[in-house]
């Protein structure tokens, strides 16, 4: 994930922060950071759901497995 910064020539001290009214410095910035946020949102719920399948095939087999 590039924020784009490479040979930017607005670049400075501080522009990867945001200011007091939350927006961010570098626009090109803040908008990879949000694409980052959106990303890792999407892997940690897929990876959650993968959680819980397993879970509830644990549990179905220990059902089946008491039933027999």
């Amino acid at each position: 994930m590039d924020g784009g910064c490479k040979d930017c020539a607005d670049r400075f001290v501080g522009c990867h922060g945001k200011d007091e009214n939350g927006a961010w410095r570098c626009p090109i910035w803040g908008e990879a950071q949000e694409k980052k946020a959106a990303y890792l949102h999407q892997t940690r719920q897929a990876r959650m759901d993968v959680v819980v399948s397993a879970q509830y095939i644990r549990e179905s087999r220990s059902r089946f497995a008491m039933r027999k």
